[in-house]
């Protein structure tokens, strides 16, 4: 092999590398595109996570109180339903 073959095979060699090189640039530049996305999406769904918890919270206290409506309203239901039996046998 003569200096101008060697020369030539280094310049296929290079390219070769090149081309390499912008394959893994494009990869990496795609990588980090999903990387930011990936934490865009976390970021997104930590937010989620606390107004869920937040509506949670407010929830169960809603449903104590509706409970607490509930139980009043039995209490009240037996109380009329012993007067009425206690007028009927009156009667």
């Amino acid at each position: 092999m003569n200096i101008d073959q060697r020369i030539e095979a280094l310049a296929r060699s290079t390219e070769k590398l090149k081309h390499s090189t912008e394959i893994l640039a494009q990869r990496q530049n795609s990588f980090d595109a999903n990387l930011d996305r990936l934490f865009d999406y976390q970021t997104r769904n930590e937010e989620l996570h606390k107004r869920n918890e937040e509506f949670q919270a407010k929830n169960e206290k809603f449903l104590a109180g509706l409970m607490e409506s509930v139980d009043s309203l039995a209490r009240i239901a037996l109380a009329h339903e012993n007067r009425r039996s206690d007028l009927e046998g009156l009667n």
